[in-house]
């Protein structure tokens, strides 16, 4: 799974509910601004809110963080590990919080334990407890990739675009979708225009929201008051000199 860069990370984050922290996520690299994590077993769930370059900003906004769970050390990705990321994102899902995958999420390639005809616990890797429930599965009537053709249970599907104005979208195995925006010229009819793609993505790396406008207004301000409250603490204690009676003296 690769993770892009986040751009002016600093300033242009992705506004986020502060619920978040109730759910068990905290921001422990403060190098991070904007990605949260929450420890979980057999691994670590994450939320970044980070503006990344390969998503136009406003759908970041409208679709939520990007969701993604790694395994503690370097072990690979196993049906435990996919059934508590499942996990997580039903509780997310629960409490109302929108996020987005990556396209490289295989999740549902691989199964998480549970037989995908019968539901039945079988905690192995594979989609079906039985070769008899992958044969009942097959007989089920699915729909079909838009690409290869071939039926979308057996995978994750993932809804291209196949035109921006308006907004078509076709349901493709995530497979199909890496070689279609590889240059595959098998699948070069599915591709939208170059020139919707050009003005779809036009504005979206850098664009600000008035949320963020006014986050950064008030954060400017909040700086201008502390540093006037060091230059004051800094300034020396001008005492009272009192005034003495001059006929006192004369």
């Amino acid at each position: 799974m690769q993770i892009w860069g986040a751009n002016n990370k600093k300033d242009f984050l992705i506004p986020f509910n502060r619920k978040i922290f109730d759910l068990g996520y905290s921001e422990k690299n403060k190098d991070k601004k904007g990605l949260f994590s929450k420890k979980c077993y057999k691994g670590t769930a994450y939320l970044d809110y980070r503006n990344t370059e390969d998503t136009p900003r406003r759908m970041q906004v409208e679709e939520g963080p990007l969701f993604y769970f790694y395994p503690f050390g370097k072990s690979k990705p196993s049906w435990q590990t996919r059934r508590v990321e499942k996990l997580q994102r039903k509780i997310l899902e629960k409490n109302g919080f929108k996020y987005r995958l990556s396209c490289g999420h295989d999740y549902p390639i691989y199964g998480d334990g549970y037989c995908q005809f019968c539901n039945k616990d079988f905690q192995d890797e594979g989609l079906y407890c039985s070769h008899g429930c992958e044969l009942q599965d097959r007989n089920q009537p699915h729909t079909f990739c838009k690409a290869c053709l071939g039926p979308l249970s057996y995978s994750e599907t993932h809804n291209h675009h196949i035109s921006y104005r308006p907004q078509k979208t076709v349901e493709v195995h995530v497979s199909c979708h890496k070689e279609i925006h590889c240059g595959s010229e098998e699948y070069a009819y599915l591709l939208p225009p170059q020139d919707e793609v050009d003005q779809f993505y036009k504005k979206g790396k850098y664009e600000p929201t008035s949320k963020d406008l006014a986050r950064k207004k008030s954060e400017k301000d909040k700086r201008k008051q502390l540093k006037l409250l060091k230059k004051q603490r800094k300034a020396p204690l001008m005492r009272r000199v009192p005034k003495h009676n001059h006929d006192f003296y004369w």
